[in-house]
This record gives structure tokens, C-alpha cells and sequence, in this order.
């Protein structure tokens, strides 16, 4: 829909954003993947040009904001978006990325790839490991749980706002965090033991194999282990230990006051850790995965709890910085994604409480 309600002289592209950036003033134009640096002429030009002010022809300046499509003669294309400006920068800002502009055979693809991964290795090889604290060794897990048939649980799933408060077993804690988070897999069928592999392999996919989610576990009732914050630990099926605050008053005001998980077992933050993605995927594009990675491990997480006939809640609205300070995550290069609640209770979308308030105020 092309907006021509007025004439103007001249138009400017609306997919732009400024920064100050490594001491400079940057323009970024988003859907392109363009930065160019401005200078001050440039800027008060722009000015000029977005209040319809009357610009020279021959001004030096309009020659490279035309070529480089800063500003246009006739009228941009009116997007209609329904949320704000920062959501459309991500929209089109990770999509066409230039590295996919040029095609390539078959033969290139497999050296690109090689190449690649060579790279990332070399990135990766170059971090620490982190330090570990006290720990909980969870129980060993059984190959085959007496579970529900899959048809059963795929078909029992459900999203439930009401809990009891009651214990959940050790053994049955222990067999959720394994299948869903745990290290299960001794290797990758279909590929020959010459092979060095850098990525993970879960009952979840992730892209590239990277695993960025980390489980941060609240624990409120499970036999056998004090309520507190803990970090899964996949490699060793443990609990590492960071504080003793866990509570329903406490998390609640955390979940944006959604009194839901009053009744929880114990709960899961799932946490992506952007630095394992920056190590391989350079591009902003990768942002999209982390949230696809959180998807599928909620998923899995809510079907090993439906299958051992437990109730789920699941959640990405919270208040960020109250959340990030009470994970004791001190800086922006973690973010947690999505909640994900299991315990004993009704199988019911509607709390009580809200069920009598629709009830009232719905005659």
C-alpha cells in the first residue's frame, strides 16, 4: 500500500535506525544489512529532508543518499505491522542475511561447511570450563520409566493453573531433567568415529548442535532435596547448588504476579547461554534459534511429566531484571526464555480464584 496523501521532494527509507558506535555516528539500514558512517552535514540534511524543507537539486550530498537508497523520489512502501518498531528491526533485520545472497554448488557448500566448522572449533577450544560449586547427585535413571504410551501423553497434555503443593519423587524429578536435559545419547548414529564432533546430541534438536539452553531448577517440593535455586548439570545428571530462596512469594511477584505457580513442585528457567551461539553463528540471524531451542525443550519437558502423570505450567512473561538478578546472572550475554512448572493438582486452564471472578463479573 503506497502512502500518497502529500507530495514531497524527497522520501526517507523508514527501515533505518542511528547509533553512536565505536566513537562514531552510524546509520544502519536494517532490511539491507547496510551501516555507513555520517558526519554532521549529513544528519542536519536528513533533518531537513524529514520536515519537507526545499533542497538544492544540485546539493553534493543527495547523489550518495539516493544510490545508497537512504531517501527515495517517490513514497516507500507502507508496511503494515502491528507491533513497534523494535519488533520489525528483528523481523526483517535477521532475514536475507548477505552471506546467503550468493549461491553455490554442491562442492562449495561442502568447503564453506568444513571451513566452518573448523573455525568454530578453534573458537570453542579457546573457553574455560565453569566452575562448578556444591552439587546434588541425582539418582540413576532407567532405561525404560514405567511411563504413559505416547498416544496417551501426547493426548493428555495440557496446560494447568491450579496445584496441590504435594512432593514429587526424587526418582520421577530425576527421570524429567535426564530425558529432557540430560547428556542420554552415547553418540551420533550415522557418522563414522574418525569424525571430530563439536556439537551436543540431546532428545531435543538444536541448531547446530550447539545446546545453548541451561536449566536453572527451583526446587519447592521434591523428596529428598532442600527447596532452593539449582544448574543442571548434564555431563555429570547433578544439581549444582546457588542459593536456598525459593518460595512461592518470592517467585510469584518474579512470574509478573502470576499466582498460577502457587502449588509447584519445581519449576525450570530455561536460560540460553548467547555465547555458545556467538561461537559459531556469527550473524544475528542465530537470535531466531534460541527461542525454537526453548520451544522444543519445554515441549519435551511437559511431555515426560504428562507421561508420568503429572500436571504443567508453562510461561514467558516474568519481570527481566528482577528474574536475572534472583538466577544471579550478572550480565546480558544470558537470557532467560521461557518457565516451565510441573507438580501435582487439577487438570484445569482456569485458577479457582479467576474461575469465581469471571463467574461474578460475567453476569
Amino acid at each position: 500500500m503506497i502512502n500518497t496523501s502529500r507530495t514531497k521532494p524527497y522520501y526517507i527509507n523508514p527501515d533505518l535506525f542511528f547509533l553512536f558506535e565505536k566513537n562514531s555516528f552510524c546509520l544502519w539500514n536494517y532490511r539491507d544489512h547496510e551501516q555507513f558512517e555520517i558526519q554532521k552535514d549529513l544528519i542536519e540534511l536528513l533533518i531537513e529532508i524529514a520536515r519537507d524543507k526545499s533542497i538544492p537539486k544540485d546539493h553534493p550530498l543527495l547523489k550518495d543518499l539516493l544510490e545508497n537508497n537512504i531517501i527515495s523520489t517517490t513514497p516507500y512502501q507502507d508496511t503494515q505491522w502491528g507491533w513497534d518498531k523494535l519488533s520489525h528491526m528483528f523481523h526483517k533485520g535477521t532475514q536475507n542475511i548477505p552471506e546467503l545472497f550468493q549461491k553455490r554448488t554442491k562442492e562449495e557448500m561442502i568447503t564453506d561447511f568444513i571451513g566452518f566448522s573448523k573455525g568454530y572449533a578453534e573458537r570453542k577450544s579457546k573457553g574455560s570450563p565453569p566452575k562448578k560449586s556444591a552439587t546434588f547427585q541425582l539418582s540413576k535413571v532407567e532405561k525404560n520409566p514405567q511411563t504413559l504410551s505416547f498416544v496417551e501423553t501426547v493426548k493428555k497434555r495440557f496446560t494447568s493453573r491450579y496445584f496441590s503443593g504435594k512432593s514429587l519423587s526424587e526418582k520421577d524429578f530425576s527421570t524429567m531433567l535426564y530425558y529432557t536435559f540430560g547428556n542420554c545419547h552415547s553418540g551420533w548414529e550415522g557418522i563414522s568415529e574418525s569424525v571430530h564432533l563439536v556439537g551436543n546430541r540431546k532428545t531435543s534438536p538444536s541448531a547446530g548442535g550447539v545446546h545453548s539452553i541451561q536449566a536453572f531448577v527451583v526446587v519447592f517440593a521434591i523428596e529428598g532435596i532442600k527447596p532452593g535455586l539449582y544448574l543442571y548439570d548434564a555431563i555429570d545428571h547433578a544439581l549444582t547448588f546457588i542459593h536456598s530462596k525459593a518460595d512461592y512469594q518470592t517467585l510469584i511477584p518474579l512470574m509478573a504476579d502470576q499466582f498460577y505457580l502457587e502449588g509447584l513442585a519445581f519449576g525450570v528457567f530455561l536460560v540460553s547461554d548467547l555465547t555458545k551461539v556467538w561461537e559459531k553463528y556469527l550473524h544475528s540471524r542465530a537470535y531466531r534459534e534460541i527461542f525454537l531451542d526453548a520451544g522444543h525443550l519445554s515441549q519435551m519437558l511437559q511431555l515426560w511429566a504428562t507421561s508420568l502423570s503429572h500436571e504443567t505450567w508453562i510461561s514467558g512473561y516474568f519481570r527481566d531484571d528482577d528474574l536475572m538478578e534472583y538466577l544471579q546472572i550478572q550480565d546480558e550475554t544470558k537470557a532467560p526464555l521461557l518457565f516451565v512448572g510441573i507438580g501435582k493438582g487439577e487438570r484445569t486452564p482456569l485458577h479457582p480464584d479467576m474461575a469465581a471472578a469471571l463467574k461474578k463479573y460475567g453476569r
